[in-house]
């Protein structure tokens, strides 16, 4: 594991690097990030954090532990990102000439700076929720090599993979890319068979939701699913695994009614849940093979459910047609 507090901060921005961290949910990546990004006034230089609009849990912050409110700029595209950067650091350089100035606090749209320093690590934090398709991958790598060209640091934390261990949009691209790569493995955090937590390294993300809302969403059948919280609580019969195919990424509104009702925490292979993983992967294998997936798992509700869940054009699986006819958009059951 890269420990990226051996780097000095100066020499990452004057060779313009390109940092990766990333990790299970809940996994230390976005404690590593704001470190670093306070780290840099230790050595006479700015930072400034963005996030995405997508991750309606945080907003103009960068939130740690849910308790520490990192200051950040949330915004809707990586354009956002590169013009706020520039107009910041124009105004920075301003002072950069001013020695009567230095030392002085200066806020810029909420994010406050030091005069003096100039501005040369920028941090992007849920860099996964960027890079869902083509063409924000493309935009993210543009951002990356401008930084670099520029002389900048940048930093990128995000997910590899989803909840269900599936790559996490295009990120993976970027962590090919990158200069420094720092992966972090938590200790699990399940609690196996009612005993103590498992503890064993953690390379998967558990997504859990309130026993009371899988009720609410017909799914009461789901099994209990014990673990111990970052506050060092344990979680006994308060929450079940979600579906397989509950959305990966959910409408802001959605995420907004959801954010008391999910919770996620680092996990090992062993411990990690997955209910209607194999009836997902029947449906689709019936809109592949061209047959009617209504009957193929009977039961309507949960049939429903993966078919919503498949053609959710956030998901890009599979879609329906004008005359009712289901169609895949994959060749191959990305699920298997």
């Amino acid at each position: 594991m890269v420990d990226l507090r051996d780097f000095s901060i100066k020499q990452l921005a004057d060779f313009g690097q390109i940092i990766v961290i990333y990790s299970a949910m809940n996994g230390g990546k976005t404690e590593t990030l704001t470190r670093e990004m306070k780290r840099a006034l230790y050595f006479g230089i700015n930072s400034m954090a963005y996030n995405s609009h997508l991750n309606a849990r945080e907003k103009n912050a960068i939130v740690v532990d849910e308790t520490y409110h990192y200051p950040a700029l949330t915004v809707s595209c990586v354009d956002e990102i590169k013009e706020d950067f520039i107009d910041r650091r124009n105004q920075l350089e301003y002072f950069l000439d001013k020695p009567d100035t230095w030392g002085e606090k200066i806020d810029i749209r909420g994010v406050s700076h030091i005069k003096g320093y100039p501005l040369r690590v920028l941090g992007v934090d849920e860099t996964n929720l960027f890079m869902l398709n083509n063409k924000g991958a493309t935009e993210i790598l543009g951002l990356a090599d401008w930084c670099s060209a520029e002389l900048i640091a940048s930093y990128y934390a995000g997910l590899s993979h989803d909840f269900r261990h599936m790559e996490f949009g295009l990120f993976k691209k970027l962590i090919d890319y990158a200069d420094i790569v720092g992966q972090k493995k938590p200790a699990c955090m399940g609690i196996p068979d009612n005993k103590v937590k498992c503890a064993k390294p953690a390379t998967h993300t558990q997504r859990l939701w309130t026993r009371e809302y899988a009720e609410s969403q017909g799914l009461e059948q789901l099994f209990d699913f014990n673990y111990v919280h970052k506050n060092h609580q344990r979680r006994i019969g308060k929450f079940v695994p979600a579906p397989f195919f509950d959305l990966t990424v959910a409408s802001e509104e959605a995420e907004k009614e959801r954010k008391s009702e999910m919770v996620y925490f680092p996990s090992c292979r062993t411990c990690v849940k997955h209910p209607f993983k194999d009836e997902t992967i029947r449906v689709f294998d019936s809109i592949r093979n061209g047959t009617d997936p209504s009957s193929v798992i009977q039961n309507d509700f949960l049939t429903r459910k993966i078919l919503e869940f498949l053609t959710n054009p956030l998901e890009g699986y599979a879609e329906k047609t004008e005359g009712g006819i289901y169609m895949p958009l994959h060749k191959h059951n990305p699920f298997s």
